[in-house]
């Protein structure tokens, strides 16, 4: 009788994030599927604190291999989440394949001034964050 050889199962494999940013909105070409990103910034400037936010938020990952779920929340400095609950996004992920991720951002509230990174995270790992700061625009330098 011979026996059969099963198959371990495959542990998915995190992609590698490329670039994490946020910007005012996002367009894809329905033709070429490019992304259009408008307003890139690294500064928020509301007229006064606390002020609610609006932003939409991109990331370009490499790699990677089954299912993912990714979760994009904002921080302050003591890397406590801004907002009650993150989405999460579930990816299926390839290896040696781009994804994208483009997300409007809303319902967050920023209580003061400060800075703050938004983050992309799989489970407990943070793949990368990138930083905003957010100063009220008549503290800002001209």
């Amino acid at each position: 009788m011979s026996k059969q050889k099963t198959k371990a199962p495959t542990k998915n494999e995190l992609p590698q994030l490329i670039v994490l940013l946020a910007c005012d909105g996002a367009a894809r070409d329905p033709t070429t599927n490019k992304a259009t990103l408008y307003g890139i910034f690294d500064r928020l400037l509301p007229e006064e604190l606390p002020s609610p936010v609006h932003f939409t938020a991109y990331a370009r990952m490499r790699g990677g291999s089954g299912r993912n779920d990714f979760t994009l929340e904002m921080v302050n400095t003591k890397g406590k989440p801004i907002g009650e609950n993150s989405p999460t996004f579930p990816i299926e992920c390839s290896p040696g394949r781009l994804t994208e991720l483009v997300v409007m951002v809303s319902g967050l509230t920023i209580k003061s001034a400060g800075e703050y990174e938004l983050r992309l995270r799989s489970g407990d790992k943070v793949l990368g964050s990138y930083g905003i700061r957010v100063t009220k625009k008549s503290e800002a330098k001209k």
